[in-house]
């Protein structure tokens, strides 16, 4: 198990090749779950991202749970924190793409004093793609929804109407 110390500043972490990947996104939360620390990199991540709703000047001083909305999400979350609580270490592998990169991250959570818990997300591939405006946060967006017909391969698109073949 590794050590997590309080203020963790960046260190390098190597990826599965034995490169060094140089930014290592790291936040805390205390003994309540209160957010009570994020590192340089996790600023940096936001700032690139177009995220500054989730920067660092809006997330500390509040619960996680503010930023976990759906129940099974929570669920899942909670039941992290109590097997880190107690001791194990859990790594987790997921995608997190942004308009122009495809990126697959591992999240590192353990237990640090006092019943605090780090999350320490790293970059494991990032591979370029073409610009996707459904990623890009600051993309306009309509109030429109798209209506799909049940039991049919028809959609209600807003300008054209329904589109899609006839059910047989």
């Amino acid at each position: 198990m590794i050590a997590i110390r309080k203020g963790l500043q960046r260190q390098d972490m190597t990826n599965d090749i034995g490169m060094p990947t140089p930014h290592v996104i790291a936040h805390q939360v205390d003994d309540e779950d209160t957010i009570c620390f994020s590192n340089r990199d996790y600023d940096e991540f936001a700032v690139t991202n177009s995220s500054l709703n989730v920067a660092s000047a809006a997330v500390l001083n509040r619960s996680l749970w503010d930023f976990i909305v759906d129940v099974p999400t929570r669920e899942l979350y909670r039941e992290i924190l109590k097997r880190v609580r107690d001791g194990s270490l859990i790594r987790i592998d997921f995608r997190c793409d942004s308009p122009t990169w495809r990126r697959l991250m591992q999240m590192e959570i353990a237990s640090g004093d006092n019943q605090t818990v780090e999350f320490r997300v790293r970059t494991k591939e990032q591979t370029g793609r073409p610009y996707q405006s459904l990623l890009d946060n600051e993309a306009a967006r309509s109030d429109e929804f798209l209506e799909r017909a049940v039991g049919s391969n028809r959609s209600k698109f807003p300008i054209t109407g329904w589109r899609g073949r006839q059910p047989s």
